[in-house]
């Protein structure tokens, strides 16, 4: 008897031998979740820009690529680039400190690299026969194509809505319609 009372007391007191205690609560996996985001890289999508319609046969002017940045906020376009023969041609990449602002628009002329100074000016020409077209990021992966049907002159190929379409009234620098 003289060990019942001490056994007794520990016991009615609550107190846990070292197999009973709870696991450490601030361990990793025992925190509470938070919906606080993790520290991520500011990186652009697929979705943060966009080809937007193209041009691949006039009589009136260069062969062209609409570019849209659908987002609010401005985009670094040193970091993308087109290219039409993917894998086979090394992709035209916008020049260092180039961007399109929020919500814009823009035109890459696809004539051989031959354009106005101060313009974009891709070194290839789209074919009128139909292709694809490809935007590239810095590492020259395709994060978009576009393939697009063959064309008459002066019609374009536009995103309107989610829908690809050959129009007749091509929109370059402005929303499709």
């Amino acid at each position: 008897m003289k060990y019942t009372l001490p056994f007794l007391l520990l016991a009615c007191s609550g107190a846990q031998t070292d197999d009973e205690k709870p696991e450490d609560t601030e361990t990793e996996e025992n925190q509470p979740e938070t919906n606080e985001p993790e520290d991520t890289e500011d990186t652009i999508t697929e979705n943060d820009l966009v080809i937007n319609e193209l041009l691949a046969k006039s009589d009136e002017t260069d062969d062209w690529v609409e570019l849209h940045n659908p987002t609010d906020a401005a985009i670094d376009l040193s970091e993308w680039g087109l290219v039409d023969d993917y894998g086979e041609d090394d992709p035209w990449m916008f020049p260092a400190g180039s961007t399109i602002g929020a919500g814009e628009h823009i035109i890459v002329w696809a004539n051989d690299g031959e354009g106005p100074e101060g313009e974009y000016s891709a070194s290839f020409k789209l074919s009128s026969d139909g292709e694809t077209l490809h935007l590239v990021d810095i590492n020259g992966l395709s994060v978009q194509s576009v393939d697009f049907p063959a064309m008459d002159p002066e019609n374009s190929y536009a995103k309107i809505g989610e829908i690809w379409e050959v129009t007749d009234s091509p929109t370059p620098g402005e929303s499709n319609q």
